[in-house]
């Protein structure tokens, strides 16, 4: 899948993984917009570790616009259906006897599979994408691009499974791309994913990630120190406006002159947010904040500011969809 690249969407890069694969380049912005990454922030369970957070219901866009770029895919299950199986007794079993051999199935018919699981040598999930049979973790072998080398096995069973039937690349028109962009940024921007399962998503994300920095410093869903997610958290949420900005400014030359003039106010927000958060991009910094009450609430400020940016946003994606008239 060639070299991680820091902080980036691992579904958009998987993705796109599997279409140079079968000789198509789509940029990484393309399908980063298309899918609805670049805006989106996420929280389904807040007692999760932030890190994870921003990992998940990353799909919600998957099924209906792969097809767009000429990839057809077979869900193992709905998106809702995948909340709490992690979790969930007897789901280990159900697995091995359920998905797994459909998987093997699909492996056996050289069809990859997209998974969002953990992977060995990481605690954080991440989307990726099995390609064989292993004798370690759940028996199934694969390669994701947040940890990019050598193919590794799956350590717990994923509970979201896309079986790639097909591949056959295309790119969709600027205009489209570009449609699907802000009709999925509304989307997300405004908590409308309804069927992802309790599933939060937009400026109120913001409001939970806040709450969360009054826990300890060490993250009990990891292990590792509350700094630590946070600053991945942040750092994922800077990366993913950062694409949605690239994109902005190259789509805004084809724009109307009102059209563009909104966009050029939806990058002055996206870069605020980014700007705003990059003390809580550094892990030393953070270390240090958390360790006071005086810190915690100067990054707690920082998450109140970045929330009233998003809510920009959302109404300035509003009001370019209504411009655009979508």
């Amino acid at each position: 899948m060639g070299p991680p690249q820091p902080d980036a969407q691992s579904l958009a890069l998987t993705v796109r993984a599997l279409l140079l694969q079968a000789g198509g380049d789509v940029p990484y912005e393309t399908l980063n917009v298309a899918l609805g990454l670049s805006f989106m922030t996420s929280v389904r369970d807040p007692q999760r570790c932030l890190a994870c957070w921003m990992t998940e219901g990353r799909d919600a866009f998957l099924a209906a616009t792969a097809p767009r770029f000429g990839l057809r895919l077979r869900g193992l299950h709905p998106p809702q259906a995948a909340v709490g199986l992690s979790t969930a007794p007897g789901f280990d079993q159900h697995f091995q006897a359920s998905y797994r051999p459909l998987i093997l199935r699909a492996l056996e018919n050289d069809q990859p599979v997209i998974v969002h699981g953990v992977w060995t040598g990481d605690r954080t999930p991440s989307w990726g994408l099995l390609t064989a049979e292993a004798d370690g973790g759940v028996g199934l072998l694969g390669m994701t691009p947040a940890l990019a080398g050598s193919p590794l096995a799956l350590s717990v069973p994923p509970v979201q499974a896309y079986i790639v039937e097909d591949v056959r690349p295309q790119l969709p028109s600027d205009r489209e791309v570009l449609h699907l962009a802000l009709r999925h940024a509304r989307a997300v921007l405004g908590n409308q994913l309804d069927d992802q399962g309790n599933l939060t998503t937009g400026p109120d994300v913001y409001t939970a990630w806040s709450e969360r920095l009054r826990d300890a410093q060490v993250c009990a869903a990891c292990g590792s120190t509350g700094a630590r997610c946070h600053s991945q958290a942040a750092r994922t949420v800077s990366a993913a406006r950062e694409s949605g900005v690239n994109f902005l400014l190259a789509e805004r030359g084809g724009m109307s002159e009102t059209a563009a003039a909104v966009a050029e106010r939806i990058i002055a927000e996206c870069r605020e947010v980014c700007a705003t958060l990059s003390r809580s991009g550094d892990h030393n910094a953070v270390e240090g904040l958390l360790e006071t009450d005086v810190g915690c609430a100067e990054l707690r400020h920082d998450l109140d500011t970045v929330r009233e940016h998003e809510i920009r946003i959302g109404l300035r994606v509003a009001e370019l969809c209504t411009e655009l008239a979508l």
